[in-house]
Parts: structure tokens; sequence; C-alpha cells
């Protein structure tokens, strides 16, 4: 998973509540428009890493209202 750090550091775990589905996943990366959505308007966005991008479109595509716990907060 990609996140902005300033919010999930690197290894945060995290279940994803899709509404179709809860994915674990792990935050190992960033992105440039994660960090700025969070700095700019204090909104969360994450980007799953799926197999293919078919998988990707089965689960979730695109979402707003996705719910998500931290198991454990990363290093």
């Amino acid at each position: 998973m990609a996140a902005a750090r300033d919010k999930f550091p690197c290894g945060t775990i995290i279940d994803v509540d899709t509404g179709l589905e809860t994915i674990t996943a792990v935050v190992l990366d960033t992105g440039g428009d994660m960090i700025k959505a969070w700095r700019n308007s204090g909104t969360v966005w994450m980007d799953l890493a799926f197999a293919t991008e078919s998988d990707a479109r089965n689960n979730m595509s695109t979402r707003n209202g996705v719910k998500y716990t931290v198991k454990r907060w990363g290093w």
C-alpha cells in the first residue's frame, strides 16, 4: 500500500473495509498525490497494490467513504 507517510509511517498495518471485503495492507510506499491530499485537506488517500488490473477493478476501483482501522503503527 502507498499512503502519506506523515499520516501512516512505513510498516503500518491497516485493515481497509471496501464495503465489499476487508483487505489487510502494509504501508510500504508513498505517493505525491497521497502526500498532497493529506497536507492540503486532511484527506486520506490510499493506493492498494493488486496482482492484476482486473483484480483491482473487481475488488475496489475508486471508492469514497472507505473505512480503515490501523492494526499496528509502523516504524
